[in-house]
């Protein structure tokens, strides 16, 4: 593999918008065009892939692919239904052991210029006495005004999203030119309280943290987070729990994914 190269590609996406009008028989389509900038590094057994792709629509979709070898471990046990709560045979005197992979994502945000602001967004139906079909839903709105409290996590039963939006721009509508961050698939953090990890990895312990912007917090978990204390990275960034009211902010988003062994057939 060849250091610091990327690949910088252009592709077809299928559909980017359709519409079948009833009343006039007409059907219109466009195709999208997606620009796509990617780079592949092998970390070990895994090679893993981090995809930049732009839409024709503004959407920028950050996609992450792995690869490689799966995680072995040797065994005495020759037959799948034999108990191996750590992982599953995937050959004959080899388990693929459960373990997570953690993504810390760090998003310089400059939404309209650098004074910018956060705003949550939880979707919750409206109580029955203003609900009588009991259909009726709202998206609220909480401004996260200081960096410990926009310490925060997904949540799918409220449709949580984030919105990075400018302090004193607006669109044509007089809303916010704004940015979202739309969550796709992620998982939890699964090692324990007293996990050692935690200590080093405190950012995969939440899913999204925001900060003022300073040039010298570049890592999630800090420069060194092998050889350094806890507390480093996001955690010691936030400490001082500085204004987001109209500043220059980064966007941190942790996304993690379990690869939990599953039992395979084997035929033969």
């Amino acid at each position: 593999m060849r250091p610091k190269v990327i690949g910088i590609y252009e592709k077809d996406n299928g559909i980017l918008w359709k519409h079948d009008e009833y009343n006039t028989k007409r059907n219109d389509v466009r195709r999208s065009r997606e620009l796509v900038v990617t780079t592949t590094t092998a970390l070990e057994n895994y090679d893993y892939g981090i995809s930049w792709i732009f839409h024709q629509d503004g959407t920028l979709e950050l996609q992450s692919d792995l690869t490689g070898i799966v995680l072995p471990q040797g065994t005495a046990s020759i037959n799948q239904s034999e108990s191996q709560p750590y992982g599953k045979l995937v050959a004959k005197n080899i388990i693929g052991v459960n373990h997570q992979h953690f993504f810390n994502f760090r998003l310089d945000m400059d939404v309209d210029g650098q004074a910018n602001e956060v705003m949550e967004m939880n979707v919750k139906p409206l109580p029955v006495n203003e609900n009588a079909l009991g259909n009726a839903f709202v998206a609220l709105e909480t401004p996260l005004t200081t960096e410990t409290v926009a310490v925060r996590d997904l949540e799918m039963k409220q449709s949580r999203k984030w919105m990075i939006m400018s302090a004193d721009k607006k669109n044509a509508l007089g809303a916010a030119t704004a940015y979202m961050l739309m969550p796709g698939g992620n998982a939890v953090f699964l090692p324990t309280e007293s996990a050692e990890i935690r200590s080093k990895a405190a950012f995969a312990t939440y899913h999204v943290w925001v900060t003022n912007y300073n040039a010298s917090e570049l890592y999630a978990a800090g420069n060194y987070p092998n050889q350094a204390k806890p507390g480093k990275g996001l955690p010691e960034y936030i400490s001082n729990d500085e204004s987001l009211i109209g500043k220059d902010i980064v966007l941190w988003y942790s996304t993690m994914l379990g690869n939990i062994q599953l039992k395979i057939n084997l035929v033969g």
